[in-house]
């Protein structure tokens, strides 16, 4: 067993080191919980309290479930090197008493939809894609083997990303527990989403800037100047919430007609 709880980065190629490092310091400025990397080589930063040497990356999706097995903790959140942390994330440690791994449903579903090159023999289209670019999971046995399989699976069986093969593996690992997250702890930045509340992670699901800080900050800002539902629609990182003039707008009609039934009344 390892450290109580933390974050894991996989940086498993040069070209995603500064990336991790940044995604990492995001994760200091709001949260005081120890940071783990995996890595190709050594890396000497104080933004990561443990590296972990992967000695033989294969420098495909595969990297993932074989390196979250080499996670130092007892509860894991596993961050992608292209998101930010904006808000404190510990509360997702607590949903590791309860299950044993949580991730949001992936809002694009590219794999499940339209990639069709991919047969998913055998599972219901009613089993979503989930978004593995922010995992919680604990150091269970039911992980353990749940991150085997995954790992496993998208090497026998030719899945080109581990989405997918992350779906396959929940359906043929019947003992493992697995919760939903909310958008707002893996929130695409890239794709139009409705979300509530405060949004605490971004994920920039294609080439972008997301890592810069003061551009992160900015599109932060954007996203979570209210916390009543909306819809973010990516126009260049302009967010725009239609929702809100509609629903303001019925809202005043609605009591402004109910003023004047009760008038009449």
């Amino acid at each position: 067993m390892g450290q109580d709880f933390g974050l894991l980065y996989i940086a498993t190629a040069d070209e995603f080191l500064e990336d991790a490092r940044e995604a990492a310091q995001s994760a200091k400025g709001v949260m005081d919980v120890p940071i783990g990397l995996v890595a190709h080589r050594e890396v000497s930063d104080p933004v990561f309290d443990e590296v972990i040497i992967d000695d033989d990356p294969h420098d495909d999706f595969a990297d993932k479930p074989r390196n979250l097995l080499k996670s130092p903790f007892d509860q894991t959140i596993y961050l992608d090197t292209d998101t930010y942390i904006i808000g404190d994330v510990s509360e997702l440690f607590d949903l590791l008493d309860n299950f044993n791994i949580a991730a949001a449903v992936d809002p694009y579903e590219w794999e499940l939809r339209y990639d069709r090159e991919r047969e998913f023999n055998g599972i219901p289209d009613s089993l979503p894609i989930y978004q593995t670019g922010v995992l919680a999971f604990d150091d269970s046995a039911n992980t353990r083997a749940f991150l085997q399989k995954w790992y496993q699976i998208h090497q026998e069986q030719g899945f080109r990303r581990d989405q997918a093969s992350f779906r396959r593996a929940i359906w043929e690992e019947k003992k493992l527990q697995l919760t939903a997250l909310s958008p707002i702890y893996n929130c695409p930045v890239s794709w139009p989403i409705q979300v509530i509340g405060e949004v605490k992670v971004l994920h920039d699901g294609s080439p972008g800037d997301i890592n810069n800080p003061e551009h992160a900050e900015v599109v932060g800002k954007r996203i979570n100047h209210s916390n009543r539902v909306r819809v973010l629609i990516d126009r260049g990182f302009e967010i725009h919430t239609p929702l809100h003039g509609m629903i303001d707008r019925g809202l005043d009609i609605f009591y402004r007609t109910g003023r004047k039934i009760l008038k009449r009344d």
